[in-house]
């Protein structure tokens, strides 16, 4: 496998073609690459940068030597290592290569905070304020090592004792810019895990950005968007969030650099006015707790809410459902879903995410 992540051009669709032709692809290990190329037609750049003679094992090997000539450490996909939501989706590579310590601890919730590389640095208080709150509350934060609103997210996710931030970059890790090396200096102390899926040498292109996008919605349980215009990059990262069932949050704001954030809030998105609302949009609120205060009576039983409430209730899970699910599900008036779900978070049953869904509080 190592051999053919190795091949430049080479991605997980064309790994996936290669699995149903040869089948399980260590058979692939011991073939010329010469020999091969000839009866292949499914790598198209191979011919142009792999010496003929060699083997898929010897092209494998070469690739672990260099990784660990530049300390990467490598995840493989399938092992503990590997960022567990990540594994989930369709296209994920086989393979990471990483600095730090990677996916080493207790599984956690996680959120990707990314945004424009040209943020207005007049409203960046509120940005840093949510940015601060969601890592204080032991929420990963990933985003892209970029400039601007990723930089911001990284740096101040590691202010705190109980932050952890993951930065996908576009180049593989030995190619880092200057403004990215200066990060990982800055931060490599405090535990920040550098990641790319790019094997050793290869620099970043134009068209490695947007697929790295994949990645940092990829390994998250929520997408927010900080601060983007309407040229953003942001886009790509929202496109693959939503292809993956992540959910989309974003802030709103008055200047240039919030059009795109303003336009997703103004299609269904999520609005983050704080970090609660981000907590709360993946079920690690610490403002709803699963036990009654004191001075807080004990929800009132089941049996005594109403027959809307209680077939609503039925419905819902922990995993939580949106209201357009609910409302088709239930195939009841908008106004009578509404009022039920009213019912259920008053009496405690049910707790409210950003965007209109809806979890079951055991």
């Amino acid at each position: 496998m190592a051999g053919l992540w190795s091949v430049p051009g080479l991605g997980p669709k064309t790994l996936a073609d290669l699995r149903k032709k040869y089948g399980p692809l260590g058979r692939l290990t011991q073939p010329l690459i010469g020999e091969w190329l000839e009866r292949d037609d499914l790598l198209p750049y191979a011919d142009e940068h792999i010496p003929r003679s060699c083997t898929l094992g010897e092209l494998g090997d070469q690739l672990l030597a260099a990784a660990k000539r530049f300390k990467m450490q490598i995840a493989w996909r399938g092992e503990a290592g590997y960022p567990a939501r990540l594994a989930e989706t369709a296209d994920a590579p086989p393979l990471l290569f990483y600095w730090g310590p990677g996916n080493d601890g207790p599984p956690r919730r996680r959120v990707a905070m990314v945004g424009t590389r040209q943020p207005v640095s007049i409203n960046l208080g509120e940005v840093k304020a949510v940015v601060k709150l969601v890592a204080e509350h032991g929420v990963g934060v990933v985003s892209g090592a970029a400039m601007g609103i990723d930089t911001l997210a990284h740096r101040e996710a590691m202010k705190g004792k109980r932050g952890e931030t993951w930065a996908f970059v576009g180049s593989s890790l030995d190619q880092l810019d200057p403004p990215q090396r200066q990060l990982w200096d800055d931060l490599k102390a405090k535990g920040v895990t550098f990641w790319s899926e790019l094997p050793p040498g290869v620099r970043a292109e134009r068209k490695t950005f947007p697929r790295r996008n994949r990645l940092i919605s990829g390994c998250a349980d929520a997408v927010v968007v900080l601060r983007a215009g309407p040229g953003s990059g942001c886009k790509h990262t929202v496109k693959y969030s939503l292809d993956q069932g992540r959910p989309v949050l974003a802030m709103p704001g008055g200047f240039r650099d919030s059009i795109y954030c303003n336009q997703l809030i103004a299609i269904g998105a999520g609005v983050v006015l704080d970090g609660r609302d981000v907590l709360r949009a993946v079920g690690v609120s610490g403002f709803v707790s699963q036990q009654p205060p004191p001075d807080e009576k004990p929800r009132v039983p089941l049996t005594s809410l109403s027959a809307d409430a209680q077939t609503a209730l039925r419905r819902i899970d922990r995993t939580g459902k949106c209201f357009d699910q609910l409302l088709v599900e239930l195939d009841v008036a908008p106004g009578r879903l509404l009022s039920a779900l009213g019912e259920l978070i008053e009496t405690g049953y049910v707790h409210e995410h950003a965007g209109r869904r809806y979890e079951r509080v055991e």
